[in-house]
């Protein structure tokens, strides 16, 4: 599956720079030696094994990249508990860096990055996806990414498709895809 309106790719719609953050591609989209061989974008739209592998890794990156916004996990913004998972589905969606930037904010609408506002209906539409994916993503246990589990911050599940893997990310259930995924659309995430 390709975005349309992005370099996004695959059913976790990972872009050009997300992939190249793993070292699968180049910042000008080559594909690059990788552990799956993949060498276009259909060859990863179509292994999803190869697009587990790659999303793990991402976001492993992304959990270190969430810096102090990590401390956050256990405690409540608005009605709903923030957890490693939480903060991981809401920054594959704004990015580690936008990330930071709204919980250093104080969680307001005002304070989502005005290029997430721009491609999602405004910042309050925005800032509902953010706090859905907050919601969404308590219910999953984020250890086997992070290596920490707050308690009740969700359970792991089995993945068919990769026996012992956690199910995730969690927000991609039957939702439709925000225009674009912001993630790997910033030139620098950090």
């Amino acid at each position: 599956m390709r975005n349309p309106h992005s370099s996004a790719v695959g059913c976790y719609q990972l872009t050009t720079a997300a992939l190249a953050d793993v070292g699968w591609k180049s910042r000008t989209g080559d594909w690059l030696d990788n552990p799956w061989n993949i060498r276009s974008d259909d060859e990863f739209a179509a292994n999803y094994a190869a697009q587990n592998a790659a999303l793990d890794h991402y976001t492993a990156l992304n959990w270190q990249r969430l810096g102090k916004t990590r401390s956050l996990v256990g405690q409540r913004i608005g009605d709903v508990k923030v957890t490693e998972g939480g903060l991981l589905a809401a920054a594959h969606f704004l990015g580690p860096g936008g990330m930071r930037e709204l919980s250093e904010c104080g969680f307001r609408p005002d304070c989502i990055p005005e290029a997430a506002a721009a491609a999602n209906g405004g910042r309050l539409a925005a800032f509902r996806i953010v706090m859905n994916r907050l919601a969404a993503g308590s219910a999953v246990n984020a250890g086997y990414l992070t290596g920490v589990h707050t308690p009740g911050g969700g359970r792991q599940q089995e993945n068919s498709h990769s026996p012992g893997r956690g199910v995730f990310p969690p927000w991609l259930g039957g939702r439709a895809i925000e225009q674009p995924p912001l993630q790997g659309q910033r030139r620098h995430l950090n």
